[in-house]
């Protein structure tokens, strides 16, 4: 472990991201937030997470004011709303991905071969000048241009105008040859570049090195530099160690770790008016999540899914899917999921939350934009702690609190109930006005027929004249001339799976009519069978000795999706055997990235479902929590502080039907 660097990254264009981190301002620095606010039974799905930097908007690289003022005549071009941005910290200079080969080759290097004559490329344990494995490269042919280059996109290999690089390798020939090694470049080539280290190949291990400054224009392609030699004959060449910092001279050799945190969209461009003022732009960015808490559920009627099933047809719903997903296996079933997404609650994020509730799991973005759902088993049968920090944390948010105490659970399921047969789940209540060439689009919440709450539907039938599902007529109150079933109107769903969804249906109707024909739609409605929620059960998990101790403090908990009252029971007993005792408890810890190892690989690792062992003196704390949130600021361009947000972990070992080996007779019966 080293130090830390920080770099600024915009996606300009497609595929290609732009270092901005030379116009980003050291003060105030760059805040990150992402996950859940607390650690509380309730605490189950992160909220949209968020970025807020500042950039110079009289850029450093060439003096240009309004760069960062999008319609300015100086603004830089791609950068708006909705600009893709991400954050990379590392652990010293080096802005390679994998330098050392440690990792192997595929991912982050790749031949470059004019002419296909490579032979062999990869990672190899022959020989390596650092760390136990190099990169080999063999070929047979002629003088064409062959070596090693970056994968496109990999990493953090943007370039910034105006700017010096030192790019450097350390490679050795398997065979005495001594030829020359170069430094290249797959389009735009730097204003200057200048080799400072060995120029000649051999069979012992030597460092290459170049000092690179750019123009006004840098690499078109993420990080295409090549070292390459022309030779004809067979050859074996190794290379190692391959490093490039922000710097004007040589430093020592190091492999980095990294952390890219984003990528997050633009959401706010906040540019310091004055020009003899501050003369800076405050930039405010949303994660993925912001999108799932605007996007409207536009699902089909799903019927017996488990949460991953139905997580998974949400994302696929969207317009734009995250950078990654990861879904742990499902455990128990959703009977009719879904059913209760009405109005304004009709979004992508709140059923995230339903869902991650109604199953004891938890749905949260990872820093690098993966989204995740944890099972209810995966905290309950861990017991590993990722970290330990005893006494060594920055600071702590401890109390004994009545307020952090849970000692009265009521959680309650809602097993549907089925209508008998088809019946109208939603209809319109006042004829509807379409204008000759006009398309206009409605959606109708069902209801219950007998009580008019909201319900869900299944089995929705298609629209039928003959059963009178719609008519039209050129008059308000039905008379004139009647459209019903006339082929100027066109009458469909709206919704992008073109059937109706599980709590509403969206209805599209177009007037092929001539302009200045007005119609109106009189009658129009959804037949289906309604799933109904008559009959919720609502169980209770009590600590007595608690509530005599400390007085009664209950949460009510809503499992919408849960059927399952047997579930509901073990889940809330889980619950009471970690919130009901009056303990110090921790719900913050503060750490800061310095050359301290723990400390460091905490920022550039921990996230939201990690566990930490806390041991302090003064609170007598001495237990494990799991990590819900973390907000991350870093200043100085390198010191950074991570504040991470904590749910209380148990010791005990559980023991889960079909997923836990009956290996540990000390183990508590899990749900």
């Amino acid at each position: 472990m080293g130090y830390l660097t920080v770099s600024v990254e915009a996606n300009l264009a497609t595929t290609v991201w732009t270092d901005l981190t030379v116009d980003t301002r050291q003060e105030p620095g760059i805040t990150l937030d992402w996950g859940m606010d607390g650690g509380r039974p309730e605490d189950n799905c992160a909220r949209p997470g968020t970025c807020n930097l500042t950039l110079d908007n009289e850029t450093r690289t060439n003096g240009l004011r309004g760069r960062y003022s999008p319609g300015h005549t100086n603004a830089l071009a791609g950068f708006d709303l909705n600009t893709p941005l991400r954050v990379i910290l590392q652990d010293g200079p080096n802005r390679c991905v994998n330098g050392g080969m440690e990792t192997g080759t595929a991912a982050e290097w790749t031949t470059y071969d004019g002419a296909g004559e490579v032979t062999a490329f990869g990672q190899t344990a022959a020989t390596s000048h650092s760390g136990t494995m190099s990169c080999k490269i063999e070929w047979t042919g002629g003088n064409d241009a062959k070596g090693i280059r970056p994968v496109a996109g990999v990493g953090n290999l943007p370039f910034s105008p105006y700017t010096t690089y030192v790019v450097s390798c350390w490679a050795r020939m398997l065979t005495a040859s001594t030829p020359f090694l170069y430094l290249g470049w797959v389009g735009t080539a730097p204003a200057t570049s200048v080799l400072i280290g060995a120029t000649n190949l051999s069979t012992v291990w030597q460092r290459f090195a170049w000092v690179i400054t750019w123009g006004a224009t840098v690499n078109a392609t993420v990080g295409d530099f090549v070292f390459w030699l022309n030779n004809t004959g067979t050859h074996t060449i190794y290379f190692d160690d391959i490093q490039v910092e922000r710097a004007a001279s040589i430093t020592d050799w190091h492999d980095s770790a990294h952390r890219i945190c984003g990528p997050y969209r633009i959401a706010e461009i906040t540019p310091t008016p004055g020009q003899y003022l501050e003369r800076q732009v405050g930039v405010l960015a949303t994660d993925w999540l912001e999108e799932a808490a605007e996007a409207p559920i536009q699902t089909s009627a799903m019927i017996r899914v488990d949460a991953p099933t139905l997580i998974g047809t949400l994302i696929a719903s969207m317009d734009r899917q995250p950078t990654a997903t990861e879904l742990d296996a499902g455990i128990g079933i959703f009977e009719y999921p879904l059913r209760d997404m009405t109005g304004p609650n009709n979004r992508v994020l709140a059923a995230f939350k339903e869902t991650a509730q109604s199953d004891g799991g938890f749905v949260y973005l990872t820093s690098d934009g993966t989204l995740r759902y944890e099972s209810r088993n995966s905290r309950a049968g861990n017991t590993t702690d990722d970290f330990t920090l005893s006494d060594t944390m920055h600071g702590l948010e401890a109390q004994r609190s009545r307020d952090a105490l849970v000692n009265f659970f009521n959680l309650t399921t809602h097993p549907p109930v089925l209508s008998s047969g088809y019946v109208v789940l939603c209809e319109i209540l006042t004829p509807w006005l379409i204008q000759g060439g006009q398309t206009v689009t409605l959606t109708l919440d069902y209801r219950d027929p007998d009580t008019g709450e909201p319900c869900g539907g299944v089995l929705t039938q298609p629209l039928s004249v003959a059963l009178g599902d719609w008519t039209a007529n050129s008059q308000e109150n039905g008379f004139g001339t009647d459209y019903t079933g006339n082929s100027n109107l066109v009458i469909g769903y709206g919704s992008s799976t073109g059937v109706p969804g599980t709590s509403n249906v969206i209805f599209q109707v177009h007037s092929n009519f001539a302009v200045g024909t007005d119609v109106y739609i009189t009658t129009l409605r959804q037949r289906g069978i309604a799933v109904l929620d008559r009959d919720p059960v609502t169980v209770a998990a009590v600590n007595a000795t608690s509530i005599t101790a400390y007085g009664r403090k209950t949460v009510d908990v809503d499992l919408p999706y849960q059927s399952d009252s047997n579930f509901a029971t073990g889940l809330a007993e889980y619950w009471k055997s970690i919130y009901s005792d009056a303990a110090m408890r921790a719900s913050a810890v503060f750490v800061r990235a310095a050359a301290d190892a723990t400390p460091l690989a905490m920022v550039l690792s921990a996230d939201i479902g990690t566990r930490i062992r806390l041991t302090e003196t003064m609170t007598g704390i001495g237990e494990s929590y799991w990590v819900q949130g973390v907000a991350l600021t870093v200043v100085a361009g390198m010191l950074a502080d991570m504040t991470l947000r904590l749910a209380p972990a148990v010791d005990d070992l559980f023991f889960v039907l079909d997923a836990s080996e009956l290996d540990n007779l000390t183990r508590k019966l899990g749900y």
